[in-house]
């Protein structure tokens, strides 16, 4: 059985384990434990967001100046596209191959090549992880071989992470909807208000429904 393990202070990860506990700063020390193993400049995590389609960065550690790892961005039209439907690593050279000349860390910080993982689960596409490097020189099979394993615990702190945020939102979504119906909409209205302006704004819908709390705790204090 594959295993990988990293010891920081009281947190441990281990491939077969039945839960991992960490935290988000842990996730970005994964990535960061990773860049001088694999003689790699970046370590980036991007969420898949499904209903909006994106890649959303998450977290990142780079060993390049500034060391500004900038997170939030989404990947552009184009390296969403060819990246959406992806199963496998791969690698590629971002001088050559135009599709993520325009990652955000090939821009900030001038990656001639990137490999590329996939983040999975039973349903589908979690996100995806990059390793960059400043030189053109490829990732050996060796290092993609270290590289996998890291990506099976990536997966399980977003899996973990999902399922937290998922809860949160159903709270969140409950009370905005409870809101509009106070201004005499029907429950199933008021869920497709906030669908509607999600995808109109290409928001999360748990952010439209923050703003609608918002809203209502503002005119109470007015």
């Amino acid at each position: 059985m594959n295993k990988f393990a990293v010891a920081h202070k009281t947190c441990s990860f281990r491939l077969n384990a039945a839960e991992v506990a960490v935290t988000g700063r842990d996730l970005a020390f994964i990535l960061g434990s990773l860049l001088g193993r694999v003689n790699a400049a970046s370590a980036v995590v991007y969420r898949h967001d499904e209903e909006s389609g994106e890649f959303r960065a998450v977290a990142a550690r780079v060993d390049v100046v500034p060391r500004i790892p900038e997170l939030g961005v989404t990947l552009s039209l184009t390296a969403t596209a060819a990246l959406r439907h992806s199963e496998q690593p791969f690698q590629t050279s971002t001088e050559t191959d135009p599709r993520f000349a325009g990652m955000p860390e090939v821009l900030q910080y001038g990656l001639k090549r990137l490999l590329v993982i996939p983040l999975r689960d039973r349903d589908g596409l979690l996100g995806l992880m990059t390793i960059g490097r400043a030189s053109d020189e490829d990732f050996n099979s060796r290092t993609v071989q270290f590289v996998l394993p890291v990506a099976r615990v990536v997966e399980a702190v977003i899996e973990r992470d999902a399922l937290q945020e998922e809860l949160r939102s159903r709270k969140l979504m409950e009370r905005a909807k409870g809101i509009l119906q106070s201004g005499g909409m029907s429950e199933e209205d008021a869920y497709l208000q906030l669908r509607r302006q999600s995808r109109q704004l290409r928001r999360p819908m748990a952010d439209i429904a923050k703003e609608i709390i918002g809203d209502a705790v503002l005119r109470k204090t007015a």
